[in-house]
Protein backbone atom coordinates (compact mmCIF):
# COMPACT_ATOMS: atom_id res chain seq x y z
CA UNK A 1 0.00 0.00 0.00
CA UNK A 2 1.26 3.47 -0.83
CA UNK A 3 0.53 6.53 1.26
CA UNK A 4 -0.56 9.87 -0.13
CA UNK A 5 -0.48 13.35 1.32
CA UNK A 6 -3.90 14.90 1.98
CA UNK A 7 -5.44 16.74 -0.94
CA UNK A 8 -6.84 20.24 -0.91
CA UNK A 9 -10.60 19.82 -1.11
CA UNK A 10 -13.38 22.16 -2.00
CA UNK A 11 -15.12 23.68 1.00
CA UNK A 12 -18.36 22.42 -0.55
CA UNK A 13 -17.48 18.75 -0.09
CA UNK A 14 -19.58 17.14 2.61
CA UNK A 15 -17.70 13.83 2.66
CA UNK A 16 -14.59 12.36 1.05
CA UNK A 17 -13.59 8.70 1.20
CA UNK A 18 -10.67 7.18 -0.60
CA UNK A 19 -8.70 3.98 -0.67
CA UNK A 20 -5.58 2.78 -2.41
CA UNK A 21 -5.03 -0.94 -2.85
CA UNK A 22 -1.84 -2.40 -4.26
CA UNK A 23 -2.22 -5.77 -6.00
CA UNK A 24 0.46 -8.16 -7.15
CA UNK A 25 0.22 -7.42 -10.88
CA UNK A 26 -1.14 -4.62 -13.11
CA UNK A 27 -3.38 -7.17 -14.86
CA UNK A 28 -5.11 -7.96 -11.55
CA UNK A 29 -5.82 -4.28 -10.90
CA UNK A 30 -7.29 -3.92 -14.41
CA UNK A 31 -9.35 -7.10 -13.97
CA UNK A 32 -10.73 -5.82 -10.66
CA UNK A 33 -11.96 -2.59 -12.28
CA UNK A 34 -13.40 -4.50 -15.27
CA UNK A 35 -15.33 -6.87 -12.97
CA UNK A 36 -16.51 -3.92 -10.88
CA UNK A 37 -17.73 -2.11 -13.99
CA UNK A 38 -20.07 -5.01 -14.76
CA UNK A 39 -21.41 -4.94 -11.20
CA UNK A 40 -21.83 -1.15 -11.21
CA UNK A 41 -23.62 -1.32 -14.57
CA UNK A 42 -26.22 -3.61 -12.99
CA UNK A 43 -27.01 -0.80 -10.51
CA UNK A 44 -27.31 1.95 -13.14
CA UNK A 45 -30.66 3.72 -13.06
CA UNK A 46 -31.76 1.64 -10.08
CA UNK A 47 -33.20 3.09 -6.89
CA UNK A 48 -32.48 1.73 -3.45
CA UNK A 49 -33.92 2.40 -0.02
CA UNK A 50 -31.76 2.16 3.08
CA UNK A 51 -32.99 2.20 6.65
CA UNK A 52 -30.31 3.17 9.16
CA UNK A 53 -29.88 1.88 12.71
CA UNK A 54 -31.69 5.03 13.84
CA UNK A 55 -34.67 4.16 11.56
CA UNK A 56 -33.84 6.97 9.16
CA UNK A 57 -34.98 6.07 5.64
CA UNK A 58 -32.77 7.14 2.73
CA UNK A 59 -33.64 6.83 -0.97
CA UNK A 60 -30.85 6.83 -3.58
CA UNK A 61 -30.78 6.48 -7.36
CA UNK A 62 -27.62 5.34 -9.15
CA UNK A 63 -26.72 6.98 -12.44
CA UNK A 64 -25.13 5.49 -15.53
CA UNK A 65 -21.49 4.51 -15.51
CA UNK A 66 -19.20 6.84 -17.39
CA UNK A 67 -15.80 5.88 -18.69
CA UNK A 68 -14.45 2.41 -19.24
CA UNK A 69 -11.73 0.39 -17.54
CA UNK A 70 -9.18 1.32 -16.36
CA UNK A 71 -11.31 4.20 -14.95
CA UNK A 72 -15.05 4.13 -14.25
CA UNK A 73 -17.28 6.70 -12.57
CA UNK A 74 -20.81 6.60 -11.19
CA UNK A 75 -22.97 9.16 -9.37
CA UNK A 76 -25.67 8.34 -6.86
CA UNK A 77 -28.28 10.94 -6.04
CA UNK A 78 -30.63 11.18 -3.08
CA UNK A 79 -34.36 11.57 -3.59
CA UNK A 80 -34.10 14.83 -1.62
CA UNK A 81 -32.15 17.16 -3.93
CA UNK A 82 -31.12 19.34 -0.98
CA UNK A 83 -29.01 16.43 0.33
CA UNK A 84 -25.49 15.63 -0.98
CA UNK A 85 -25.04 13.41 -4.03
CA UNK A 86 -21.89 11.28 -4.36
CA UNK A 87 -19.52 10.66 -7.25
CA UNK A 88 -17.44 7.48 -7.03
CA UNK A 89 -14.40 6.69 -9.18
CA UNK A 90 -12.59 3.37 -9.45
CA UNK A 91 -9.31 3.42 -11.36
CA UNK A 92 -6.53 0.92 -12.06
CA UNK A 93 -3.10 2.55 -12.27
CA UNK A 94 -0.30 0.05 -12.81
CA UNK A 95 -0.73 -2.46 -9.95
CA UNK A 96 -2.82 -0.08 -7.80
CA UNK A 97 -6.60 0.35 -7.59
CA UNK A 98 -7.80 3.79 -6.50
CA UNK A 99 -11.31 4.09 -5.03
CA UNK A 100 -12.52 7.65 -4.39
CA UNK A 101 -15.95 8.92 -3.36
CA UNK A 102 -16.75 12.62 -3.00
CA UNK A 103 -20.14 13.87 -1.80
CA UNK A 104 -21.54 17.38 -2.13
CA UNK A 105 -24.91 19.03 -2.71
CA UNK A 106 -23.87 19.95 -6.26
CA UNK A 107 -21.36 17.18 -6.90
CA UNK A 108 -19.72 17.40 -10.31
CA UNK A 109 -16.29 15.90 -10.86
CA UNK A 110 -14.65 16.30 -7.46
CA UNK A 111 -13.86 12.56 -7.10
CA UNK A 112 -12.43 12.52 -10.64
CA UNK A 113 -10.16 15.47 -9.86
CA UNK A 114 -8.85 13.80 -6.71
CA UNK A 115 -8.34 10.51 -8.57
CA UNK A 116 -6.28 12.33 -11.22
CA UNK A 117 -4.04 13.80 -8.51
CA UNK A 118 -3.62 10.41 -6.88
CA UNK A 119 -2.84 8.84 -10.27
CA UNK A 120 0.03 11.28 -10.72
CA UNK A 121 1.43 10.20 -7.33
CA UNK A 122 1.20 6.50 -8.19
CA UNK A 123 3.03 7.02 -11.46
CA UNK A 124 5.82 9.08 -9.86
Amino acid sequence: MRAFAPFACSAHLRRLRWGCYQLLEPEKAQAFVTTSADKWRACANQSVTLTTDQNRVLHWTFGDITGAPPTITQVRRPADASRPACQRVLSAVSDVVLDVEACAVNVTDQASQITQKMTAKVKS
